[in-house]
């Protein structure tokens, strides 16, 4: 549920209201004929509210859009292991998951000491860490025509590099 307000100025007589959400499908608007009233969703997409205002002598009307839930652009990042050594190198890939295709990527370190992040391709970032520790990192999509998915997360537990043995076994 969301709020909608008239923002009224100096209102005149007695001002009369009227909301309306187009496509009606959208929702509900609680009360359509109060300056401030309630919207509830009944649906993903764009809805666009329509307020006709009026004191008998004048009338304006006023609109604007919103987008219900997600735009379509949704996006998931895998790594190639949740955890990696000190001196190993690990993979994170985004991908595209949405109804909308993702133009551009951009796959950054959000939490933990600075790693340096090598682009493999435009969904791929490579990283081979230096020190001990768990990194957030967080992949945004971006859609051609400008939308941007939610960020998503992924932590990696970078663990002690591991010493090898003349018996072949590795050990930590």
């Amino acid at each position: 549920m969301g709020g909608l307000s008239a923002n009224q100025r100096s209102p005149g007589a007695i001002p009369t209201y009227l909301w309306i959400v187009e496509p009606a499908s959208a929702g509900t608007i609680t009360d359509p004929t109060l300056p401030n009233t309630n919207f509830t969703a009944a649906r993903e997409g764009t809805a666009r509210f329509v307020l006709t205002a009026s004191d008998g002598l004048f009338q304006v009307i006023s609109f604007c859009e919103t987008q219900i839930g997600s735009s379509g652009v949704e996006v998931s990042m895998s790594a190639s292991s949740s955890t990696v050594a000190i001196g190993d190198t690990m993979t994170l890939t985004c991908s595209s998951t949405g109804s909308v295709d993702v133009e551009t990527f951009v796959i950054d370190q959000v939490q933990g000491a600075s790693i340096q992040l090598n682009q493999v391709s435009p969904t791929s970032v490579s990283f081979t860490p230096a020190i001990e520790g768990v990194p957030r990192f967080r992949c945004i999509g971006q859609a051609v025509n400008g939308d941007a998915s939610d960020a998503v997360f992924v932590n990696i537990t970078v663990t002690a590099e591991p010493t090898g043995d003349d018996d072949g076994v590795v050990r930590r």
